[in-house]
């Protein structure tokens, strides 16, 4: 009687774990407590971690994972990926650093030129995507090799660092607000705008519903290429504002900047609330995604793991913490 007994407890224990975590995951909640989750236990295992400069430090260099992220998520959300953000985000660091120095235009005119020229980019993935009926893994994927080819002959296959112009445009986008560059808090009202976007309007109805099953809202009389159309231009977009980012951050532009991000974005977006099943997700998700992930290297970097073993080490953690976000149909 009293084993019965215990045994109903402790379903009832488990029925409400469950409630809770499709309540926090069903208001994208979920990532930020992960996110405070893990702070909380590695600044308990390094106090380091908790100082004013370890905080805004972290903030600041994941700011254009951040911004890559919010991107990948919007189109993770229509049941895509794009694997060119990465090699978007270096093209518009380096195209950035070239229009000022080389060409010498105003910093806002080749602030508008790159945000343009991402979301062109996005736009034409997009286009190939929707309109050529092609699975986005391979389009994206191509379009990242392309990328990284015209980065490096623009670039002449070496960085371009900023001169007097850009001196200025670094002065402006690293000014300190709160203990935090202003590209930080530029980022975090944009990325908040595109989830109200998404949450409130139309369109961002019309993409859930594209990403929980096409074939429905093909049914329902949705325009399914013009939403994943838009939804790659938005992640263009916010490439080229994670590149404008890192311009600001090192004052170079690099063609080698952001190599090797595509499975970090991915990871973050999937930490942050997306799936790759789509119709789940939003670019707030991104920031404690990124953050994560930036945690993680920096508590590998304070116990003084082998630089060749970190990576290692960090995607073992992620896929720690995806099965265990798995095991509660986290984002479901």
């Amino acid at each position: 009687m009293q084993l019965n007994e215990n045994q109903t407890v402790a379903k009832s224990k488990n029925k409400i774990l469950v409630q809770v975590i499709q309540v926090f995951s069903n208001h994208n909640l979920l990532p930020w407590l992960i996110c405070a989750a893990i702070f909380l236990i590695m600044g308990l295992i390094s106090p380091s971690m908790f100082s004013g400069y370890s905080i805004a430090s972290t903030l600041s260099t994941a700011t254009p994972g951040i911004l890559m992220s919010a991107g990948e998520i919007i189109v993770m959300i229509a049941g895509s990926i794009d694997l060119s953000l990465a090699a978007s985000v270096g093209f518009s660091s380096v195209l950035a650093a070239g229009l000022m120095e080389k060409n010498g235009l105003p910093i806002s005119f080749a602030i508008i030129i790159v945000l343009l020229v991402g979301a062109l980019i996005g736009f034409i993935n997009g286009l190939v995507v929707g309109k050529g009926k092609l699975q986005s893994f391979i389009v994206t994927l191509g379009s990242s090799v392309v990328l990284r080819g015209i980065t490096l002959v623009y670039s002449a296959g070496t960085s371009i660092p900023l001169g007097l112009e850009g001196q200025t445009f670094i002065k402006i986008s690293t000014y300190q607000l709160l203990g935090l560059p202003l590209y930080f808090w530029v980022g975090l009202v944009l990325i908040i705008l595109a989830s109200l976007y998404i949450l409130k309007t139309k369109y961002g109805r019309h993409l859930y519903a594209l990403g929980g099953s096409e074939l429905a809202a093909r049914v329902a009389g949705l325009k399914a290429d013009s939403l994943r159309i838009k939804a790659f231009t938005l992640a263009g977009f916010f490439s080229a504002l994670s590149g404008l980012a890192l311009l600001a951050k090192f004052g170079s532009g690099w063609p080698q900047a952001a190599s090797g991000w595509e499975m970090d974005g991915i990871a973050a977006s999937v930490l942050g609330g997306a799936n790759f099943a789509g119709g789940v997700g939003l670019p707030l998700g991104a920031i404690p995604g990124a953050i994560v992930l930036d945690l993680i290297l920096r508590f590998l970097v304070t116990l003084g793991i082998d630089p060749y073993w970190q990576y290692a080490a960090k995607g073992i953690f992620v896929i720690i913490i995806a099965l265990s976000l798995a095991r509660g149909e986290y984002g479901r």
